[in-house]
């Protein structure tokens, strides 16, 4: 497992919206990082670990100073919220939200953006989007600017709404009902029900591996120790293992890889 692409292959995730999904605000631009990784706590939440390697990036970003980051927004003694960056880039003051995000495509759903639903169900990109555009975004307007040479006082919101996206297994990505603000290159994978992934034979002839956690950001690797089908069903299926919604790398028996994350939500 080569994790010195930890960085860009998280840079490289394309932004979840299109960029006239939201005209008040827009989105921040990644750039070619071509800037050296620097290991990070790999036993931190998912979000955690977001974080630290964008925290990377904007330090390795020509122009621009990180002046705070997680600055909570405290009113009558009660936390409103909280400004994941604020940077100064090119003399302006700039606010970044940051989200990376996993969704499944639910097509009994349809194809607005609730019907895109994480993989515990637990989260919503409607709902996500509500929250980052009507409540984290517009909190800039209550920051006091820490000191900075030369930076404006007026603090612009951007957010940058990393992810990816799966479809069902039977369900390949041109055959996905695409929302037109939903961006079809953050398009990662497939995702299946437990019960389907034990019963359904498209899976006998192909090999696994399953993901630590910050595993989930990278691209898949083949030099990584795969397991046949009846394998990984006997490790998933044992007592000592309490099966969890999980994301696969597999391998078809062409070589071909490809993304799977397996969910107990129907």
């Amino acid at each position: 497992m080569n994790e010195k692409h930890l960085l860009s292959d998280f840079l490289g995730s394309p932004p979840l919206l299109h960029q006239h999904t939201n005209l008040q605000y827009a989105h921040w631009p990644i750039r070619e990082n071509t800037g050296q990784y620097t290991p990070i706590n790999k036993q931190q939440k998912l979000g955690f670990m977001a974080e630290a390697l964008f925290e990377q990036y904007l330090y390795q970003t020509p122009g621009c100073v990180l002046l705070a980051k997680n600055h909570q927004i405290i009113e009558d003694k009660k936390t409103r919220g909280e400004l994941d960056f604020i940077v100064e880039h090119n003399h302006q003051a700039i606010h970044i939200e940051l989200a990376y995000k996993f969704y499944l495509w639910h097509p009994h759903v349809g194809s607005d953006f609730n019907a895109w639903i994480g993989p515990n169900d637990k989260d919503r990109l409607d709902i996500k989007c509500k929250r980052l555009f009507e409540h984290q975004l517009p909190l800039a307007s209550q920051v006091t600017l820490p000191t900075a040479q030369n930076t404006t006082t007026e603090i612009q919101s951007q957010y940058c709404l990393l992810g990816q996206l799966f479809s069902p297994w039977n369900i390949s990505k041109h055959a996905v009902d695409w929302h037109k603000h939903i961006n079809p290159a953050a398009w990662r994978g497939y995702w299946v029900t437990f019960p389907e992934f034990c019963s359904n034979k498209d899976f006998t002839g192909l090999k696994f591996f399953r993901l630590d956690k910050w595993q989930y950001f990278l691209n898949p690797q083949t030099q990584v120790a795969w397991k046949t089908y009846s394998d990984f069903l006997a490790f998933i299926k044992s007592p000592n293992y309490p099966f969890k919604t999980q994301l696969l790398w597999y391998k078809t028996p062409t070589g071909n890889l490809g993304k799977l994350f397996i969910t107990q939500i129907p």
